[in-house]
């Protein structure tokens, strides 16, 4: 067995896991949060929709709320969710597609373990020398 072999095979594969749950964990954590955002957006629309009939005269309609909570849902994605979620999403399929920027020194990781398992070998092979002399 060559020594490139033997090496390769004490190194773990690139793609022994923890599962896909693990493996898209930032984007379940952003949709998560962008849910969670655009909720409470609902809620205080809807209180401000209430308040603002109430202070009328007037009982709260779905018909004025849909129009104020649409407005205000499309003036934040323009001015601020769609240009990061644009720029997360991105990151976020880079990084699960294994692009050459997504993986943070993934040479010099490699090139570290390599030398690593030379140094081994070397005073493995120096233990058996001095063993058998």
């Amino acid at each position: 067995m060559s020594k490139r072999s033997s090496r390769q095979h004490r190194l773990p594969p690139r793609t022994a896991r923890r599962g896909r749950f693990h493996d898209h964990l930032l984007t379940i954590v952003l949709v998560g949060l962008f849910v969670v955002s655009w909720i409470g957006q609902f809620v205080a629309q809807a209180a401000e929709v209430s308040a603002d009939a109430r202070a009328h005269g007037q009982a709260f309609t779905w018909a004025q709320f849909w129009p104020q909570f649409l407005s205000a849902t499309f003036e934040n994605w323009q001015s601020e969710f769609l240009q990061l979620f644009t720029f997360v999403l991105l990151t976020a399929y880079l990084i699960h597609r294994g692009s050459a920027e997504s993986p943070d020194g993934d040479d010099e990781t490699k090139a570290m373990l390599e030398e690593l398992l030379a140094r081994t070998e070397r005073s493995d092979e120096r233990a058996r020398e001095s063993n058998s002399a």
